[in-house]
């Protein structure tokens, strides 16, 4: 037993340089990918985002190792701020995604289909609608090679968020700042595509009221119901390739805006 130890005693030597810093990558990028859209969903199992994060840390480690000197202070201290900005990275970027899903919700309570469930991408159920937004956006982000661009992300990361000084400087506020702008920015976007369906409920239950009154006698929720789904899907279908653009260009923006 004491010749093994004496044997790995001279790589032991080696932690502070390949294992400490392999274990902040490791965390930093396992944060990401677990909140990407697309690769962050639990169609994916968690056993295969844990290799690709895994393998995915051996590739970058060669790019960003000189930026992982890791100093002579607390490695859960270092941990902690190494899976905050990767929490961070992939909150701002998965919040693209719960835009299309509340636009989602929108339009389904809006066309009275909220109580169709499917089975969706995310953990928390969703209407169908939600559900048909929301795989056709993770479609486009790895179309368009967005999960590439997000490795880019964190590769330049390491030149604002440095490794061990995250709760030292100003990173906290700064990415707070930026999570709640991003959230602000991602309801009004929301409510902005889901506007022409809000208005056509509105019309629609107004007609309602002025037909009770004009014939109390007429069932008038038998005959709406049905006028206004079959209404909501033609303008979905209508609108679905504009909302879905637009969505694109916007994510694409999002990632200019994550990192000062």
């Amino acid at each position: 037993m004491i010749a093994v130890l004496e044997g790995i005693a001279p790589y032991a030597q080696l932690a502070p340089y390949t294992v400490v810093p392999l274990m902040a990558l490791f965390t930093r990028l396992s944060l990401l990918f677990f909140l990407l859209p697309a690769i962050g969903t639990r169609i994916i199992p968690v056993q295969v985002r844990l290799m690709a994060a895994m393998a995915v840390t051996l590739l970058l480690f060669p790019l960003v190792g000189d930026r992982l000197v890791v100093g002579d202070g607390s490695l859960l201290v270092l941990l902690l701020g190494e899976a905050f900005v990767g929490f961070y990275l992939g909150f701002s970027l998965r919040v693209m995604i719960f835009v299309l899903g509340l636009v989602g919700a929108i339009v389904a309570q809006s066309l009275s289909l909220s109580q169709i469930f499917g089975a969706g991408i995310s953990e928390d159920s969703n209407t169908t609608i939600s559900t048909i937004l929301t795989m056709a956006a993770a479609t486009i982000f790895l179309t368009l090679g967005l999960h590439i661009s997000a490795l880019e992300l964190l590769v330049q990361s390491y030149d604002i968020f440095e490794p061990g000084l995250v709760f030292a400087d100003n990173s906290l506020g700064f990415a707070a700042e930026k999570a709640v702008e991003a959230c602000a920015k991602g309801f009004a976007l929301a409510f902005s595509l889901a506007a022409p369906f809000l208005l056509l409920n509105l019309a629609y239950n107004m007609l309602l009221g002025v037909l009770n009154r004009a014939m109390p006698q007429l069932m008038v929720t038998f005959v709406g119901m049905p006028a206004i789904t079959l209404t909501g899907l033609f303008l979905f279908a209508a609108a679905v390739v504009a909302t879905l653009t637009l969505w694109r260009d916007l994510m694409i923006a999002a990632f200019g805006t994550v990192l000062p």
